[in-house]
């Protein structure tokens, strides 16, 4: 299966959808791996940033409303787009899941259709990125838990293995899988994380998984002193998944989600603002690096 990321907070305004389809975008770009961004959020903001916006309206596709709800009606591959100018392929959303969270409650095992899905896709690619939207609800529920690893009644990991104690490489994979949340240095993130929180280990205990953080990465920072007193607060919390970067506040992000452009193929000729650009692409290749080397870790230390 390949590793899977999803990026999640139920607070709106973190820049979820730009932190998904430009760490997808760090993820391919030097082509070694083949890459999946998943548009979760019925909004389509990360469909609409990637110039697939045409997407959200169409009727004439199969949608990811459909593969939830009907998926023995749909074959998978066929949601797969190619995305304009990237490396990466994508999912995109659709004005259906407007829908998709009320329609769910009237299916049974609802917390892991995202899960099924995943499965048709875990030979043809590495990395798995799932953007969400911004609630809580059976979308959420299932992005939490495709990322989750059953445990036992003694809360101990349940992983396949070939023998002699080697995992499967699904397990592996499965152990280097995780969550990305963005968080904003103000004061009501705060509370909104400590809600995710509580939410992640609800989720957990009704379905009897575990889930990794990967890392909590401040974006759309703003330098000032009540912003780093809020992110010490936030490090206070869980100090071993902070990042010790930040993605800072730029205009070069907003003009590239406008082009429908991840920052790694949104160019500028102003020389001054490519700076930003540049500056930004490195700001999510660390990203990509942390998350991989928290990952592995983690899959070191449960194997």
């Amino acid at each position: 299966m390949a590793r899977v990321k999803a990026v999640i907070n139920q607070k709106g305004g973190v820049g979820k959808s730009t932190v998904g389809f430009d760490e997808a975008a760090a993820e391919a770009e030097d082509g070694s791996k083949n890459v999946l961004f998943i548009d979760l959020d019925p909004q389509g903001h990360g469909t609409e940033g990637i110039g697939l916006k045409d997407f959200w309206i169409r009727m004439d596709i199969p949608t990811l409303h459909d593969a939830l709800i009907n998926p023995q009606k749909i074959n998978p591959q066929d949601l797969i787009q190619e995305v304009p100018g990237e490396k990466f392929f994508a999912i995109p959303s659709n004005f259906q899941m407007m829908e998709l969270d009320k329609d769910l409650n009237r299916e049974r095992s609802r917390e892991t259709r995202l899960l099924d899905l995943l499965q048709a896709f875990k030979h043809a690619f590495d990395v798995i990125v799932i953007d969400s939207p911004s609630y809580f609800g059976n979308l959420t529920d299932n992005i939490i838990r495709a990322v989750g690893i059953p445990v036992n009644a003694k809360g101990e990991l349940l992983l396949d293995r070939e023998g002699a104690g080697d995992l499967t490489k699904e397990s592996h994979d499965l152990l280097r899988s995780g969550l990305i949340i963005p968080i904003q240095a103000e004061q009501t993130s705060i509370r909104a994380f400590e809600l995710l929180l509580n939410q992640i280990q609800v989720v957990e205990a009704e379905l009897k998984f575990k889930v990794n953080i990967l890392t909590l990465i401040p974006n759309l920072v703003q330098s000032s002193g009540l912003a780093n007193d809020i992110l010490r607060d936030f490090r206070a919390i869980l100090p071993e998944k902070m990042t010790d970067f930040n993605i800072p506040k730029k205009v070069v992000f907003q003009e590239a989600y406008k082009a429908g452009r991840s920052i790694f193929t949104y160019t500028l000729k102003d020389t001054e603002k490519m700076k930003n650009v540049l500056a930004m692409r490195e700001c999510y290749r660390q990203l990509v690096k942390l998350t991989d080397e928290r990952g592995e870790a983690y899959a070191t230390e449960h194997a």
